[in-house]
């Protein structure tokens, strides 16, 4: 499941998305780092 999301266009927003519904604290800190990450990895 996870590759196919990372395959996807919009993979960042789905992770983030995914991040924000888990509420766990630093989540959403956690998924704009993960954004920055994979535009640096994948650009």
């Amino acid at each position: 499941m996870l590759s196919k999301m990372m395959r996807s266009k919009n993979h960042t927003d789905i992770l983030a998305d995914y991040y924000k519904r888990l509420r766990i604290p630093g989540a959403e800190k956690y998924s704009r780092e993960m954004k920055k990450l994979y535009k640096t990895v994948f650009n």
